[in-house]
């Protein structure tokens, strides 16, 4: 006997169900370590019934690695309308790599605790190892397609993964403290001056 076919009413229901339940363990993983983050919560942060999660995730783990695709794949498509935007406005090269370097940093800064705890997790899950490379190789890919593309890219350095991959390790290092102060400021103007090649007139 076939199996009948989900109307594509209720797909679109569970869809939008399991995005909300994403979004909202977006925000609990960034706020909240692991273990202490609670499945209700997160339902109750998606306004949704307790119990609803165990009908989209099995587990934690499950929702923690697509968390992380969710979080890279949402800040890429993010920098790709501020470029976009800035090239509207008509923003210089510099301006164009401050509005990027802030918003990088602010961005990453938020999602400090959801890094640290991947970097632990991902030795425990292998879900959560297989997330995250292949969260950082779709990162770097979209967003080195976005800069071949992108109108406002006047010139650009040979190797555009490599950069991104650059900027990406530099980026969190910062938001992690993980320079000396006196560095710091040194090591933005090298991202800035990076970027701003991305958009200057060459």
């Amino acid at each position: 006997m076939p199996i009948p076919r989900q109307d594509s009413a209720a797909r679109d229901e569970a869809g939008t169900v399991r995005a909300q339940l994403l979004a909202a363990a977006c925000d609990e993983f960034c706020e909240v370590p692991f273990y202490e983050a609670d499945t209700d919560r997160i339902a109750e942060r998606a306004g949704l019934p307790p119990g609803t999660f165990y009908s989209h995730f099995r587990d934690k783990a499950e929702i923690f690695a697509e968390a992380l695709m969710y979080l890279y794949r949402r800040e890429a498509e993010e920098i790709i309308d501020r470029v976009k935007a800035a090239s509207a406005a008509e923003a210089s090269a510099g301006e164009t790599a401050d509005i990027i370097v802030e918003f990088l940093l602010a961005s990453r800064r938020r999602q400090a605790l959801i890094r640290l705890q991947c970097a632990i997790l991902h030795h425990v899950d292998p879900r959560i190892l297989d997330a995250e490379r292949r969260a950082q190789s779709h990162y770097v890919t979209e967003l080195t397609r976005a800069l071949r593309q992108c109108p406002a890219i006047k010139t650009a350095p040979e190797d555009h993964a490599l950069n991104v991959y650059i900027l990406n390790s530099l980026i969190n290092a910062i938001a992690n403290e993980e320079f000396e102060e006196r560095y710091r400021s040194r090591v933005v103007a090298g991202i800035r001056s990076i970027l701003s090649s991305y958009f200057g007139d060459g």
